[in-house]
């Protein structure tokens, strides 16, 4: 009984060193030809393109949250783009291009076409630039006044616009496997 025990693991161990493995290395190659990376590779161009569309909406999100606050005698005021004090059409315009980067964003998602990555990479640098200096210069202002205080709309479209950056350079890396179609 032992040795029909030693023959069949030994007969399985056989098949998997001749058959199994090889088989399986096969199917991993396979899979990173056809996705055109090099085996073990992290796909951040892909990851990135989902996170322009997101990160321009977070930024739309914090065009509407207070950008500061100010307090004095029991009083509070607070101001977002959209609001009677702010700078006249800063609000609309960045809503505009924070809508043009969700556009072409998710045309190049939907149709693969370089063109549309290239058009909401570009958008995405321009937006990402406004938003984080608009953003972290209001909230260095802010923070040296005596009865105000930096409200979350400054802090979140700073930050969006620093990750707007990173994913649109990340996007521009190089990509194998593309077709003369997505021209």
């Amino acid at each position: 009984m032992a040795s029909g025990a030693k023959e069949l693991a030994n007969g399985a161990k056989t098949y998997f060193a001749n058959t199994v493995a090889p088989a399986a290395m096969g199917a991993a190659q396979t899979v990173s030809q056809r996705s055109g990376q090099a085996p073990g590779a992290v796909h951040w161009t892909i990851w990135s393109r989902f996170a322009l569309p997101v990160l321009a909406f977070i930024g739309i999100i914090s065009l509407f949250m207070p950008l500061a606050s100010a307090s004095y005698m029991g009083r509070s005021r607070s101001i977002n783009y959209f609001s009677e004090d702010a700078p006249p059409g800063e609000g609309a315009v960045m809503l505009i291009a924070f809508l043009l980067v969700i556009g072409f964003s998710v045309a190049s998602l939907v149709t693969g076409r370089k063109w549309a990555l290239i058009t909401a990479g570009v958008l995405a640098i321009l937006v990402g630039l406004v938003g984080m200096l608009n953003g972290f210069g209001t909230a260095a202002a802010i923070n040296g006044e005596r009865y105000g205080s930096v409200g979350a709309g400054a802090i979140f479209l700073g930050l969006m616009g620093l990750g707007l950056i990173v994913s649109a350079i990340i996007t521009f890396l190089p990509q194998k496997g593309l077709t003369a179609q997505q021209y």
